[in-house]
């Protein structure tokens, strides 16, 4: 059985692809302000910070998507969410496109994550 629309229906998201070139440097990430108090950004520090990540392109997202991370590998390509909130059925959704080994290295990425777990499961 093939789920062809999970992206879209689940994840909120609307893959097209990534630029090569930005696998080899990596992206900047940043915290969007109007997001600053959702719980999944509790305690992400510094609010902005470099991800050896490529930059996937995903938008437009779902409406019921919100955006809580932006990111951009050059000033070629548009900046693009990295990290959002969807919903599904009623269930809580968290979604990012980073995850290079590094990032596992990274506080706000560490960060990131844990809220995030914490959210999903409404605590």
């Amino acid at each position: 059985m093939t789920w062809d629309r999970f992206d879209r229906e689940v994840l909120g998201c609307n893959y097209q692809g990534y630029n090569p070139k930005s696998r080899e440097t990596g992206c900047d990430v940043w915290c969007l302000p109007e997001a600053a108090g959702h719980p999944v950004l509790q305690n992400v520090q510094p609010a902005r910070w470099h991800s050896r990540s490529w930059l996937y392109r995903q938008s437009p997202l779902a409406e019921t998507a919100i955006v809580l991370l932006k990111g951009r590998w050059s000033d070629v390509d548009p900046e693009e969410p990295v990290a959002w909130t969807n919903t599904y059925e009623g269930g809580r959704v968290f979604y990012t496109t980073l995850g290079h080994p590094e990032d596992f290295k990274s506080e706000p990425f560490q960060q990131l994550l844990l809220s995030a777990i914490r959210w999903t499961i409404g605590r």
